[in-house]
């Protein structure tokens, strides 16, 4: 667990000290790799942010929805890290388009309800060029882990990678690889992938889930022209040690869609089951 750090039993300046390290250009990954022009608050429940749609953002059938979901996430954090240190329970994504020709997305975040123990948000992206292009909505819950002490500033991510055909798919970017046997594995819980309540984040362990579904979807159809119409998770222990696992089984083939069941376990603290999840991938 290479640098790996928590905001939990930490107050004061010490809180975003600790922050800034965890969200910074030496901690998580997440956002900084997707990239993002800057989320802004506008007011205590409402924000908004933008990002680049990239190439290793899309598949041959259209964009990942791993990666939308992301940059929900990131238009999410300015709001809800200023409260609370929140923990994800579960998150959903229905992509209503496949963002063929659109270069930069605008997110619109909610918190809908921001109780003691949970918080319940939801976001919207569309087409920064045409609004009327709705590409996907969002829905999430969160655990709250503790509250946040006054004192908050956002923590930009950067522009994120240059687009290049050269760049690695998002899997194999968020520290990935293939496993022999099928499907996918991330080696070990590094700084890079740590959360705020110090285990994996949310945005590697859902980017591996679709690429293992997608993976077994293409075998399936016999074509590697799907993409995932709907993507949800539910998390169950926090992911701690690694390996982090991905497992997937392909419940249902027609000549329209595949429908899988995917799941992630810790095989480092005795194969524990961390994460499950569904996605719906179409044929195009």
């Amino acid at each position: 667990m290479t640098g790996v750090r928590t905001l939990e039993g930490l107050g004061g300046d010490a809180f975003w000290q600790q922050f800034d390290t965890i969200m910074g250009p030496e901690g998580l990954m997440t956002y900084r790799y997707i990239g993002s022009h800057g989320a802004v608050a506008l007011d205590r429940f409402h924000s908004e942010a933008t990002a680049v749609l990239r190439s290793d953002m899309r598949g041959p059938g259209g964009v990942l929805a791993s990666a939308l979901a992301i940059m929900g996430g990131d238009c999410m954090g300015v709001i809800d890290d200023a409260i609370a240190i929140p923990a994800p329970t579960t998150l959903s994504i229905e992509v209503l388009d496949d963002a063929v020709g659109v270069d930069e997305v605008r997110v619109h975040g909610e918190i809908v309800h921001a109780g003691r123990t949970q918080i319940f948000s939801r976001v919207r992206l569309e087409d920064a060029s045409d609004p009327t292009r709705v590409l996907a909505l969002g829905t999430n819950s969160a655990a709250v882990m503790g509250p946040a002490p006054e004192g908050y500033h956002y923590v930009p991510p950067g522009p994120g990678m240059p687009d290049s055909p050269s760049l690695p798919p998002l899997w194999e970017a968020f520290g990935g690889r293939r496993r022999s046997g099928g499907g996918y594995e991330i080696p070990s819980l590094t700084g890079h992938l740590g959360s705020t309540s110090g285990s994996l984040h949310f945005g590697p362990s859902i980017v591996l889930m679709e690429a293992a579904a997608t993976e077994a979807a293409v075998n399936a159809a016999g074509t590697d022209r799907v993409r995932a119409t709907q993507l949800t998770a539910a998390f169950l222990k926090r992911g701690t040690t690694g390996p982090f696992v991905t497992d997937v089984e392909v419940v249902s083939s027609t000549a329209d869609t595949v429908a899988c069941r995917t799941s992630m376990r810790d095989d480092g603290v005795t194969g524990r089951v961390i994460a499950i999840g569904t996605v719906v991938l179409r044929r195009v």
